[in-house]
C-alpha cells in the first residue's frame, strides 16, 4: 500500500506553471492529498499534526489592553510558502518526534519537485525546486505551522504574538506609549533575525505599525525594518479587516461598503436583467455582495449605528434591484416580503453562531472567551455617551 501511494505522488510531482506563475488547475487537481496517505498508517496520530498552542500561549486581549496604550506591528512574510527550507522542516518533524515513516513520506513528497513554465503553446524544460511548499495542497498550511511553531515563542513577557499562517502580529500594552513602542521595536528586530535564520524574509514594504490610544495627539514615531522606515499609521489591515487606532471600525465599514458597491457594479447587468427572476438575483446578492458586507462581523459587530446604516443602504439597493421594486418602496416591508433579514439581524445571527462554535474549541481560554450576545445597537438611554467595548 505504501509503495502504491509513493508511486502516485511520484507521478504528480511535476507541476505546470502558467505565464503568471500560477499552477495549472489541470495538474493541481491531480495532486493526491497527503492527509489521505497519513491515515493509512495505523500507528500515526493524525491529530498530532495540528499544533494546538497551550493555554499559556493564549492571552486574553481585553485583559492585556484595557485602559492601556497598545503598540502593534504587523509583519508580512515575502513568499513564505515558496521559501520554506525543506531540510529545516524535516528537522522540525524529527524534533517533534513524528514517526519515521511519516517523515520519510513528507520528505519524498517535497523533495525533487519539478515545475514547467508555459508561454502560449510552448512549454519550458523542467526545473527542479530546491525549496517551498506546493500551493493549494491540504498539507501545506499544517507543514508551515510546524515549520514556524518554534519561532513564535517569545521570551519577553511584555510582548505578545498572534500568528495566522504567514501573517504575524506583535503587540505590547503599557500606560506609556513610549514604553509600549520600545518593547515592540526590540522584539520586532529579534523576530526578524530569527525568521531570517530559517530563510523567511520579511517584506518591509507591506509591514505596518499602529498605536491604539484614546489620545487625539499624533504620535510621530516609527520603526526600521531593513533600513526601511515603517511609520505608525492610523489604520492597518490584518486578515482582511481594517483596524483603526480608535477601534471604531470607521475605516473598515467605509472600505467594505466601497468594495460591495464595486461588486454590485460589476454585476449590475445581471441584477437589472429581465431574463433572470428575482429568486436567482437574490441568490446572487447572498453569494457575492452580502459576504463582503459582513466579513469579519464577529469582531466589529459593536460598530456604531451610523456606520452600520451605510452598509444597510447598500443592501437596500441590491434587494430593490433584485426585486424590481421602485425606490420609494418601504425597505422594511421589502425585507419581509423577500424574507431577507436586515443587516443588523443577520450580523447578530452570525455572531451568535460564532459564539456557539467556541464551546467545542480545544483551548480552554478560547472556550471561556466572553462574546457579547444580542447586544443592543447604539447607546443606551441611561448612559447615552457610553460605548460598548469590542471583545475579541
Amino acid at each position: 500500500m505504501a509503495s502504491k501511494r509513493r508511486n502516485m505522488f511520484q507521478k504528480n510531482k511535476t507541476q505546470e506553471t502558467t505565464e503568471n506563475g500560477v499552477e495549472s488547475d489541470q495538474e493541481c487537481g491531480k495532486l493526491v492529498s497527503l492527509l489521505g496517505c497519513v491515515v493509512t498508517w495505523p500507528h500515526v496520530d493524525v491529530s498530532k499534526l495540528v499544533l494546538t498552542p497551550s493555554s499559556e500561549q493564549y492571552i486574553p486581549v481585553p485583559k492585556g489592553i484595557r485602559r492601556k496604550i497598545t503598540a502593534m506591528v504587523l509583519l508580512d512574510s515575502e513568499k513564505a510558502f515558496d521559501t520554506v527550507w525543506i531540510e529545516g522542516l524535516i528537522q522540525r518533524l524529527a524534533t517533534y518526534s513524528f514517526p519515521s515513516p511519516l517523515i520519510k513520506l513528507v520528505s519524498s513528497y517535497l523533495t525533487a519537485r519539478e515545475i514547467k513554465v508555459r508561454v502560449g503553446n510552448k512549454l519550458s524544460a523542467p526545473l527542479q525546486l530546491a525549496a517551498g511548499l506546493p500551493q493549494g495542497s491540504v498539507m501545506s498550511p499544517w507543514l508551515f505551522n510546524i515549520y514556524t511553531s518554534h519561532l513564535l515563542k517569545l521570551q519577553n513577557s511584555h510582548v505578545n504574538i498572534a500568528g495566522f499562517a504567514d501573517d504575524l502580529a506583535l503587540y505590547s500594552s503599557s500606560v506609556s506609549a513610549k514604553k509600549a513602542i520600545n518593547r515592540v521595536r526590540n522584539v520586532t528586530h529579534h523576530m526578524i533575525k530569527k525568521l531570517n535564520l530559517w530563510k523567511i524574509n520579511v517584506n518591509a514594504a507591506k509591514s505596518e505599525a499602529i498605536l491604539f490610544t484614546p489620545s487625539r495627539k499624533q504620535v510621530d514615531t516609527h520603526i526600521h525594518i531593513r533600513k526601511n522606515r515603517i511609520p505608525f499609521s492610523s489604520s492597518v489591515k490584518y486578515l482582511g479587516v481594517h483596524i483603526d487606532n480608535k477601534l471604531n471600525w470607521n475605516v473598515h465599514t467605509k472600505t467594505t461598503n466601497k468594495l460591495a458597491l464595486s461588486r454590485l457594479g460589476r454585476n449590475y447587468c445581471l441584477f437589472c436583467s429581465s431574463e433572470i427572476n428575482s429568486k436567482h438575483k437574490l441568490l446572487l446578492y447572498k453569494a457575492i455582495v452580502r459576504p463582503t458586507l459582513t466579513y469579519g462581523c464577529q469582531v466589529w459587530h459593536t460598530v456604531a449605528e451610523t456606520h452600520l446604516q451605510k452598509l444597510q443602504i447598500t443592501q437596500n439597493k441590491c434587494i430593490r434591484l433584485a426585486s424590481g421594486q421602485p425606490i420609494r418602496t418601504n425597505t422594511l416591508e421589502l425585507h419581509k416580503s423577500l424574507n431577507i433579514p436586515t443587516l443588523k439581524d443577520f450580523i447578530e445571527k452570525l455572531t451568535d453562531k460564532f459564539k456557539l462554535s467556541l464551546r467545542d474549541h480545544p483551548n480552554v481560554l478560547t472556550r471561556n472567551t466572553h462574546i457579547t450576545s444580542k447586544a443592543k445597537w447604539g447607546p443606551t438611554r441611561r448612559n447615552p455617551g457610553a460605548r460598548r467595548s469590542t471583545v475579541i
